[in-house]
């Protein structure tokens, strides 16, 4: 098995360029999920409490430490800040919370899931009404939020913190007055929305780019039957019979020569085995390109969910802008 590369993180740390997604596994099966992808070479993994699996996250990490089968430190484990945890005064909470659950001392990398805030309480999705297709959101700055995840570095229970789902504009202002600039901008990024200006932005500003949904997210909620589906890309298919390999392998490929950290989501030992397996081949310019030309604009994830329409009232929702 190839080692997975890393690329070193402007904080100083190296975070491996392929991790397993946890969103939409479901919680009977994420414990075999990460312990599974932990045997099979996996040494990233990325989380959040609104996956609301982070126990059995946990659970698997531990048990893998515990069973020999790696160390603590040979982990890179990724979760989120929630967004009603933005006030100044919750942040600290929403990072306890979710060590708590995770059971785990610290976190490699710690991210503001959405510049949005929503209304504390006892509800990660706090809707108006019970009828409401609207969130009740919460008049909180990212940037006030940002500074206070700064503070927690300090305690040496986040090493490395980052932004998602941010757009240019809105990073930029974190830029501006930061006093630890943000790690990673985990982002949704795919060869049908390759996010070419938001990378270049990153690697302008040493910022490393993490992609959620790299390949398409073909089980996300909102699919339809009828959906194209960037896995039977003709291009896609071409070149993934001219190496022997995958359409899933082709994709990924494509990212991790762009720089582009990817965190595929599976609980299928085959397929984690497979996604894995993209560090012995590389793709040629002309493949390269081929790919990239086929670019879409064509969102997959967040954008097109009701989840995050629910908060299309909040000043701070990201994707009226340009990213």
């Amino acid at each position: 098995m190839p080692a997975v590369p890393a690329v070193r993180l402007n904080s100083g740390y190296d975070m491996p360029m392929l991790g397993l997604g946890t969103w939409k596994i479901e919680k009977i099966d994420t414990f075999n999920a990460v312990r599974n992808a932990i045997r099979a070479g996996y040494r990233h993994v990325d989380t959040s409490v609104i996956y609301e699996n982070l126990e059995e996250v946990g659970r698997a990490i531990r048990q893998s430490i515990g069973e020999g089968s790696v160390r603590r430190e040979d982990l890179f484990i990724t979760s989120k800040l929630w967004a009603t945890f933005h006030r100044r005064d919750l942040v600290e909470k929403g990072l306890d919370d979710t060590l708590d659950k995770l059971g785990l001392e610290y976190l490699d990398l710690w991210i503001m899931h959405t510049p949005f805030a929503l209304q504390p309480g006892k509800k990660l999705s706090p809707y108006k009404d019970i009828t409401s297709e609207t969130w009740e959101v919460d008049d909180v700055g990212p940037l006030e939020t940002w500074l206070a995840m700064e503070n927690l570095v300090q305690t040496g229970k986040v090493k490395s913190i980052g932004l998602s789902n941010f757009n240019r504009t809105q990073a930029e202002t974190i830029l501006d007055h930061c006093t630890i600039k943000p790690a990673v901008m985990q982002n949704e990024c795919h060869p049908w929305f390759n996010q070419e200006g938001l990378r270049k932005w990153c690697e302008s500003n040493r910022i490393t780019m993490v992609a959620y949904s790299p390949l398409g997210s073909p089980n996300r909620p909102t699919h339809n039957a009828d959906d194209p589906v960037l896995m039977e890309d003709p291009v896609i298919v071409r070149i993934a019979k001219e190496y022997n390999k995958t359409t899933a392998q082709i994709i990924l490929r494509y990212s991790i020569q762009r720089g582009v950290v990817v965190i595929p989501q599976s609980k299928n030992c085959r397929r984690m085995s497979s996604n894995i397996r993209i560090f012995d081949f590389e793709l040629s310019e002309k493949d390269m390109e081929d790919i990239r030309c086929l670019e879409k604009g064509f969102p997959y994830g967040f954008l097109q969910f009701k989840l995050f329409n629910a908060a299309i009232k909040s000043k701070y929702y990201p994707f009226n802008g340009d990213f």
